[in-house]
């Protein structure tokens, strides 16, 4: 059954609030649906009895002038004139018979008769000039009401009331006006429904076909108005590198204090290579230096790239990665019953158990959440295992320690973020350098920057030059050789001028005097490598 079946032709909105729930009730054909004309039957019945009501309470106590209104919030009241001379009889002196005539049900603001437009108050009024509103049939005063009537409101010239027996037709009118609204709304479900699934595949390629516009046009925009380098980025095979050249946050260079308005600084650009020879790399540095922002940067990156989105960068080449794996953030979980280390373990294993070669995955500040000793060898345990696995692995942690892994692990390096504290202050530059962090106590240059009491913090630096002086008694040290360093060097610039061939070697005529620029430059920068190597 279709819509224009089911609704009766008449069916309209109408102002008044007791006309408008009619409609609503009798909105549809009730030939097909039995327990609707049941609910309606009562509905009118009740309505009826309402008025009834009404002419008895007029006739037993000889107000001529009660109305009947209605309003959606309180249902049906009583409404009652209060006349300034106490003149109140039936029809007074100049209402006449014709105040029993008024209607008997009214929509609040508005007033109707019964039997069409005459008579009633108004007439009454017209004809009646004996005294100031003695004609209205009402009462002299709140007081003479009679005892039946109980007052919902009054403001000196009209009362508002009601009585049990109302109160109970009100209820039973709520009840049949609900199951009237329940099964209109039940038919109508029923037959949306069987519209909705005759043209739901319809609507699903809609729906999907929207959302790759919407993203297309993202990506377009993106390019259009974003104001800063993006560029394609080159798939490579699946042994192939994860390569970045001045890649950025996508999102954060574009808030306010970076890119977003006039007074913004530039964000700092950073490079990342990942690859079979370099999988792991360690990554230290002090608080707010930007080794989150810069996970998420790289993952944000691999994401785009792999959408079809140009990249936040001067130069890109990924490879594709069947997922990401991270470890990012410390929480604990209430509805589990498991502390924020549990948590932890929780993700650590999974990573773990899922992570491949073609994986990227992204570990911040890995055994934090308990003991420093188990923290730690927690942290070594896992980067061994993600070294072994030959996932692309960035890991980010306070643990110093960990920086030792790139003098025992050739596919393992050290990466710091660069923070001066020569002043007693961390002037951070947000820029990733190769080797381990050499400031170790960063943190109490950041307690003396929030103005940390003094006591307490000369207290910290003096207990951790005890603990500095006993773990250099017992420290081993894992130093390279020189022959081995400049043979690691060698192949971290070979696999780059290897990726550098296969992301320009493609042949395309279309932009091949940019293309031919863009590898001179990254050409260049392996050369001023290279340079550096030599001399060091």
């Amino acid at each position: 059954m279709r819509l224009e079946g089911l609704l009766e032709d008449d069916v309209y909105s109408a102002r008044g609030a007791f006309l408008n729930r009619a409609q609503q009730c009798f909105a549809l054909r009730c030939e097909t649906i039995p327990m609707l004309e049941i609910a309606r039957q009562v509905f009118c019945k009740t309505t009826e009895a309402v008025h009834e009501h009404a002419s008895e309470m007029r006739d037993q106590h000889e107000l001529d002038g009660l109305k009947a209104k209605y309003t959606a919030k309180r249902g049906f009241y009583f409404e009652i004139h209060i006349t300034s001379s106490g003149g109140g009889g039936r029809g007074g002196n100049g209402g006449g018979n014709n105040g029993v005539e008024h209607s008997s049900i009214i929509n609040e603001g508005e007033e109707s008769s019964r039997d069409g437009k005459g008579g009633g108050f108004q007439g009454g009024r017209k004809r009646g000039r004996g005294a100031p509103d003695a004609g209205n049939g009402g009462i002299s005063s709140v007081s003479r009401l009679p005892s039946t009537f109980s007052i919902l409101s009054s403001n000196g010239r009209v009362v508002q009331c009601t009585t049990d027996e109302l109160n109970a037709l009100n209820a039973r009118l709520r009840d049949a006006t609900n199951d009237c609204l329940c099964l209109t709304e039940e038919a109508l479900d029923g037959v949306s429904s069987d519209i909705i699934a005759e043209h739901l595949p319809a609507l699903h390629r809609l729906i999907d076909g929207l959302a790759l516009l919407d993203m297309l046009c993202g990506f377009a925009r993106q390019l259009e108005t974003g104001g800063k380098d993006y560029v394609r980025p080159a798939l490579t095979e699946n042994t192939g590198p994860l390569a970045l050249v001045g890649c950025r946050h996508p999102v954060l260079e574009m808030s306010e204090g970076f890119g977003g308005n006039a007074r913004s600084f530039n964000f700092q650009e950073n490079d990342t290579w990942l690859s079979i020879d370099s999988s792991l790399h360690v990554i230290t540095g002090p608080n707010m230096a930007g080794k989150s922002t810069y996970l998420r940067q790289v993952a944000a990156a691999v994401v785009m790239a792999q959408v079809g989105c140009h990249v936040a960068a001067k130069f890109a080449s990924i490879t594709p990665l069947d997922r990401i794996l991270t470890r990012i953030g410390t929480s604990d979980s209430l509805e589990t019953n498991s502390s924020s280390f549990m948590v932890e373990m929780q993700e650590t294993a999974y990573i773990l158990r899922h992570a491949t070669p073609q994986s990227l995955v992204l570990i911040d500040e890995l055994g934090r959440a308990t003991s420093t000793t188990d923290g730690l060898a927690v942290a070594w345990a896992v980067a061994e295992a993600l070294a072994a696995t030959g996932a692309r692995t960035l890991l980010a942690t306070h643990f110093a320690e960990l920086a030792e892994l790139a003098n025992i692990y050739p596919q393992c390096r050290a990466w710091h973020f660069s923070v001066n504290t020569s002043n007693n202050t961390l002037d951070y530059t947000f820029e990733l350098k190769p080797g381990r962090c050499k400031d170790k106590h960063y943190g109490l240059a950041l307690a003396a920057a929030v103005a940390f009491p003094q006591e307490a913090l000369e207290r910290a630096k003096s207990v951790v030059e005890v603990l500095a002086a006993e773990a250099a008694e017992t420290a081993v040290a894992h130093e390279l050789n020189a022959v081995q360093q400049e043979e690691s060097a060698v192949w971290e610039i070979v696999g780059k001028l290897a990726c550098l061939a296969q992301a320009f070697g493609g042949g395309e005529e279309d932009g091949e005097e940019e293309a031919t620029a863009e590898m001179l430059e990254q050409l260049k920068k392996l050369q001023q490598e290279a340079v550096e190597m030599t001399l060091g």
